[in-house]
Parts: C-alpha cells; sequence; structure tokens
C-alpha cells in the first residue's frame, strides 16, 4: 500500500481548516502577482528573486 504524500496528510486538511477560519485561499498565479514577482522569466526562483515574501 502507498504511504500518502505530504499533500494528503497536512496540506489539504490545513486548506479545509483556513477556509473554515476565514482565511481567503489564493491561487499561485494570484500569490505571485500580489507578491511582486516578475514576469517573463521560466524559472519561478529568478522570478522570486526581488520579490516580498508578504502580500501587498
Amino acid at each position: 500500500m502507498p504511504v500518502p504524500g505530504v499533500r494528503k496528510t497536512v496540506q489539504s486538511r490545513m486548506l479545509i481548516y483556513v477556509q473554515e477560519i476565514g482565511w481567503k485561499v489564493v491561487t499561485r498565479a494570484e500569490s505571485e502577482t500580489r507578491r511582486g514577482f516578475a514576469s517573463g522569466d521560466a524559472s519561478s526562483e529568478n522570478r522570486a528573486r526581488n520579490a516580498t515574501p508578504y502580500f501587498a
């Protein structure tokens, strides 16, 4: 029997919990836009280089 991964055991449950307490789950694209990722580069590491870790 396969062992459940982190997504199944932790992330999915956390997403349910945060929605129950009133947080809004945002898409990756929206998150990157709100954090100020650079556009056009194929690498997410390069796009995030000068981005803030917080939403603007």
